[in-house]
């Protein structure tokens, strides 16, 4: 635990010192786009989930230096953990495929990546986890803990079938989630380091970090960019931390084993993307509709409030319903999301 913390607050100080520098960088080369939910014209930078990539590399490189240092703190105050394995590896497997989702997020911001591509390609990023990871015990609601050895048809067991097929399935779905249920200033960076941090923490109540150490740099970087996304935002995520986050949430996820404790933490953004297809569907259906028009973004009232073209979307319900600011919405979506992640935590693990 201990490795975790150092490893997570050292990620937070660099991103938090070097983002100001950053989003001068961007201004200054014009990376920017369009805030829509201002009374004035206002463009913001685009690209601050490169510093989350930084981040991250940053932490492999200086990883035997942290190993040097807090074993000395150990040893000045004559722990008894020195030999603990968490402080031998950095768990190199899952921060790859962290990366490799940044990087395809930032081609994707650059490049018009084709629609088959973005399916194919997070799939094959995921390969090393699939590899590597030996899963052992899961709980389910209905079998309770459930023996990854199962065996399924014919020699298949349920490891095999957890490894190929739910892992993939579930961090690329997980990555999708989090990058539709955005928009706000502050929204997508928020919801995400609220559902990271109670992972984390109940990683640490089940007793179980030894192999989410890389995650914890992850988390410390976006907690950090979230000082600078919340209203008025000073920088947002672009693909490059939309893909990175949602990565990071659902490698967690699996690594640990969470498979319906971070399926109920995650019912909001489920939710989400479950109203936009309803939204697609009768669009579909009935395309001369007023009411199911393609519509990407509202736009602000006199009095500062948002107007939203529906209620289709979890992040437009509330503003639909009721005269609410940008801030408001987006408290209103944390608050949600901690109700589940609390309900989330106590699921067993």
């Amino acid at each position: 635990m201990l490795l975790l913390v150092v490893i997570t607050l050292l990620s937070f100080i660099i991103t938090f010192m070097a983002m100001p520098w950053l989003i001068r960088q961007l201004r200054f080369r014009g990376v920017l786009v369009r805030d829509y939910y201002k009374r004035k014209k206002t463009y913001v930078p685009r690209e601050g989930g490169v510093m989350l990539l930084f981040a991250c590399a940053l932490m492999i490189t200086l990883f035997p230096l942290i190993i040097y240092f807090t074993r000395r703190i150990i040893n000045f105050f004559n722990f008894t953990m020195i030999n603990a394995p968490y402080l031998i590896e950095f768990n190199n497997d899952v921060v790859l495929v962290i990366i490799m989702f940044g990087i395809f997020g930032l081609m994707d911001d650059y490049v018009n990546v084709s629609r088959p591509l973005k399916v194919i390609l997070p799939i094959l990023f995921v390969t090393p986890i699939i590899f590597a990871l030996d899963p052992g015990i899961i709980w389910l609601p209905i079998t309770g803990d459930l023996d990854m050895n199962f065996v399924l048809v014919r020699g298949i067991t349920f490891r095999g079938f957890y490894r190929f097929l739910i892992i993939p399935i579930y961090v690329i779905v997980v990555s999708n989630l989090t990058n539709m249920h955005s928009g706000f200033n502050g929204l997508q960076s928020g919801l995400s380091s609220i559902i990271l941090v109670t992972l984390l923490l109940k990683s640490i109540y089940d007793g179980n970090t030894q192999q989410i150490i890389a995650i914890g740099a992850l988390t410390g970087a976006i907690i950090a960019l979230w000082f600078f996304n919340i209203y008025p935002a000073q920088i947002f995520e672009g693909n490059t931390g939309s893909l990175m986050i949602g990565a990071g949430i659902g490698l967690l996820i699996v690594i640990q084993g969470y498979v319906f404790a971070g399926f109920i933490m995650l019912i909001p953004h489920t939710v989400n993307f479950l109203m936009y297809v309803y939204w697609r569907i009768r669009r579909k259906l009935d395309p001369t509709d007023p009411r199911y028009k393609t519509v990407k973004f509202g736009s602000l009232r006199k009095d500062g409030s948002l107007r939203v073209p529906n209620q289709l979307t979890l992040k437009w319900y509330l503003p639909y319903k009721y005269r609410m600011s940008e801030k408001q919405a987006v408290w209103a979506m944390y608050i949600v999301t901690i109700t589940f992640c609390a309900i989330g935590f106590f699921i067993p693990g």
